[in-house]
């Protein structure tokens, strides 16, 4: 991955982050890009966020689709008051 790439990943994150936390993160991104974000925020040099991203993709033992649409329906399946509270704790400490 080129520098370029890197930072538009980490931009886009960044934005999706602002517009809506990990929720809006898992429905919008494609699954490419999403499984990039955590090596590309250890490469601009913030682990700590890398931690938090690992953390909140954590709460899916089975691995997110690759279809955008097979995604969404996986995640309404899937997303239980539990997990929900768990990426909006992860929305939390990424806005700290």
């Amino acid at each position: 991955m080129n520098d370029r790439q890197i930072m538009d990943i980490c931009t886009f994150f960044s934005d999706e982050m602002s517009n809506g936390g990990f929720l809006q993160l898992l429905y919008n991104d494609s699954n490419h890009w999403l499984k990039c974000i955590p090596e590309c925020l250890t490469a601009i040099g913030i682990p700590e966020m890398t931690d938090i991203c690992q953390n909140a993709l954590s709460v899916f033992s089975d691995s997110l689709p690759d279809d955008l649409e097979q995604r969404r329906a996986f995640l309404t399946e899937s997303l239980t008051p539990e997990i929900i509270r768990h990426l909006e704790n992860c929305d939390a400490q990424f806005s700290k």
